[in-house]
């Protein structure tokens, strides 16, 4: 626009200047948005950024946890490796358990005897004494 008024056949027009007036306040109102929408779209930009940068750095840790874990081949290879050897301590216990009941139940006939041997000592003694 360029502020002169219009002419309308060589005659300033006041409804011309109404709707030249309107339009440059449209001009101006429709600049001001697309100004306003060109920084939401930055702003916007700026955080798509933001995430996407959160998102790669999410991968890339999820990428460094999957090296350290363990294949499912190993671990089991490695429990059936343990359980082997849980069966063997497992039969090594039993046989202890049993080993040693039976040298509870020998020692209690151990104490027995003992016991039988000391009071046949003592009858002798009592006898001795009394046959002198």
């Amino acid at each position: 626009m360029t502020g002169e008024p219009f002419d309308c056949v060589h005659k300033k027009c006041t409804e011309h200047k109404a709707v030249a007036a309107r339009l440059e306040s449209a001009c101006n109102k429709m600049d001001l948005q697309f100004r306003q929408m060109e920084k939401s779209i930055d702003v916007a930009k700026l955080e798509m950024d933001r995430r996407l940068e959160a998102m790669n750095e999410f991968r890339e840790q999820l990428t460094r946890q999957a090296t350290q874990f363990a294949e499912r081949k190993t671990v089991d290879l490695s429990l059936d490796r343990i359980g082997d050897r849980i069966k063997v301590i497992e039969n090594s216990v039993s046989e202890l358990k049993n080993n040693l009941s039976q040298r509870a139940g020998a020692l209690k006939w151990i104490n027995h005897i003992i016991t039988v041997l000391i009071g046949l000592a003592v009858v002798l003694a009592v006898w001795v004494l009394t046959n002198q």
